[in-house]
């Protein structure tokens, strides 16, 4: 009877301990792997925007690239919130919070090109201040 008793805990105890590895450890680093390689197709497809300056490449062009870039990193973006608020500790250990800064840095940089003024020119004024931007 005892070696029933043992049994049936050590059934329990051990169900609980992989359900709690599974919820702990595997699913918030599932989602840490899918954030890696978005960020790592973001930055093989990487075009900057400001490549098409001086050319006489139709703004279509330009307006696709910083389109679909911007799609990109807010899907990347959305999905390091979403692992912020369902696990803290592991967006402190992946330092999501680092990356999350850069991202919004490259978000910033790939927007400028679309406020532009009238005719369209590149200034000095629309190029994203870095310094100041990290300083936050």
């Amino acid at each position: 009877m005892l070696d029933f008793i043992i049994g049936v805990f050590a059934t329990i105890i051990s169900t609980l301990l992989i359900g709690l590895w599974g919820i702990l450890i595997i699913n918030p680093y599932k989602t840490h792997l899918t954030i890696y390689k978005k960020i790592l197709k973001f930055i093989r497809s990487f075009e900057d925007p400001r490549r098409f300056e001086g050319q006489f490449a139709p703004n279509v062009l330009q307006t696709n690239c910083i389109k679909r870039q911007i799609e990109e990193l807010e899907e990347i973006l959305d999905l390091i919130e979403e692992q912020k608020d369902l696990n803290r500790f592991w967006y402190c250990l992946f330092s999501f919070k680092n990356v999350s800064r850069y991202l919004n840095t490259i978000y910033e940089y790939i927007r400028n090109p679309i406020m532009l003024n009238e005719q369209k020119e590149f200034k000095d004024d629309y190029v994203l201040d870095c310094n100041l931007f990290l300083k936050n």
